[in-house]
């Protein structure tokens, strides 16, 4: 068993300048963030824990403490102040200035599978589950890219910020993205069972070999 630490969601639970439909009185995620673990860890059977989720609770309270009077040394005031981690690096001895400048990401969502015998496999978990036909399928595919294009526009030229630039159309229940990563899950296990039924077969003895 193997334990890997990462920095999901510090983004939120760090960040000065967190979206107000966040600042609740709990941690809540709203998007995929480390669900692209799911299959290696099903398979390989390791522990993921995000270092900004340790011994956390309640994220005004992280808040407050980012925003106090005894945090202003570590605070940048820019699109990337997070004090609390920045105060973490600096005592441990990085220098200022050769870390966290800004954020560079590159995501890629999927909202369907790539394979053409999982696409047709999805579409019948869409239209027996949700009802969703092929149809509608496209036009929420095309929507949702034509809605993510204008928010980028104007994230960029306007600096408007959005919880999530690639925010559902209709409505959360037709979270595409959230759907198929159900719906691969639920299906590697049935991969695994089958696997394992298959190697555990008893013998003419009543014992497993």
């Amino acid at each position: 068993m193997a334990v890997i630490f990462d920095g999901n969601h510090g983004d939120v639970m760090w960040d000065t300048n967190v979206l107000r439909q966040r600042l609740v009185n709990d941690i809540v995620h709203t998007d995929l963030t480390g669900m692209g673990y799911m299959e290696i860890r099903l398979k390989s059977g390791f522990v993921l824990i995000p270092v900004p989720l340790i011994l956390t609770r309640n994220i005004l309270d992280l808040k407050r403490i980012s925003l106090s009077k005894e945090m202003k040394p570590w605070r940048l005031y820019n699109n990337y102040d997070r004090p609390i981690a920045r105060r973490i690096a600096e005592t441990s001895g990085i220098e200022r200035g050769r870390f966290a400048v800004r954020k560079k990401a590159l995501v890629s969502v999927v909202r369907y599978p790539y394979n053409r015998c999982l696409r047709k496999r999805f579409r019948s978990y869409l239209k027996q589950q949700h009802g969703m036909g092929r149809l509608f399928v496209l036009y929420y595919r095309l929507a949702n890219g034509m809605v993510y294009l204008v928010k980028r526009l104007l994230q960029s030229g306007l600096r408007i910020r959005f919880v999530n630039a690639r925010s559902i159309v209709f409505s959360r229940q037709f979270d595409m993205p959230f759907i198929m990563s159900i719906w691969a899950v639920h299906l590697l296990k049935d991969s695994f069972v089958t696997l394992f039924q298959a190697d555990y077969r008893p013998s003419q003895e009543g014992r497993s070999i």
